[in-house]
């Protein structure tokens, strides 16, 4: 279960806390045994300090600084650019990052990705392509199709970085909508 608290600061400014509680594993996540570098631990996962800008012509920026503890202990500084059409159908975007391990000066990791996405509003359906260097230094691209219903999807997958991936997902809220 993962819970988030974000804490406002100003326009466009705030504080985000991110924490999870492992309800239960499996036998391959104990400790030596093959899933054991993947189990999630129960703690904090994020904790960051953020900055979105409105820009001219659709375009928005967001930098997060702060601790990231998704997969490993790194403190580290994100940006993320993005265009929109007026109409929305039309998305792209760039996201880039910098990690250096919290308790070593050993391990450093850094991301740069492009993406585009379209959505087709009649349908309910969207089409995402992304490429670039992702998180675990692999480079390739994704392309997703989600099917939307109401603010729930199910998507579809297929990742082509060092190994080839097919998935499915889904994914749905726990808590009611929220304003814009």
């Amino acid at each position: 279960l993962q819970a988030d608290l974000n804490i406002p600061i100003w326009q466009g400014a705030g504080i985000n806390v991110t924490g999870q509680v492992n309800v239960a594993n499996t036998s391959h996540f104990e400790d030596r045994k093959i899933f054991s570098n993947s189990r999630q631990e129960t703690g904090i996962k994020r904790a960051v300090a953020y900055q979105t800008f409105s820009l001219p012509f659709n375009i928005y920026n967001q930098t997060q600084v702060g601790l990231f503890q998704d997969y490993f202990d790194y403190m580290g500084i994100t940006n993320e650019t993005a265009w929109q059409s007026p109409a929305g159908a039309h998305k792209l975007k760039a996201k880039i990052g910098y990690f250096e391990y919290k308790d070593y000066n050993t391990d450093k990791r850094d991301y740069s990705l492009l993406s585009y996405r379209y959505l087709w509003a009649e349908k309910d359906v969207s089409f995402h392509i992304t490429g670039g260097q992702f998180w675990n230094e692999d480079t390739g691209y994704k392309l997703e199709t989600k099917f939307w219903f109401g603010d729930a999807n199910l998507r579809l997958m297929y990742i082509d970085t060092d190994v080839q991936k097919v998935g499915i997902g889904f994914s749905i809220p726990l808590s009611p909508r929220k304003d814009m």
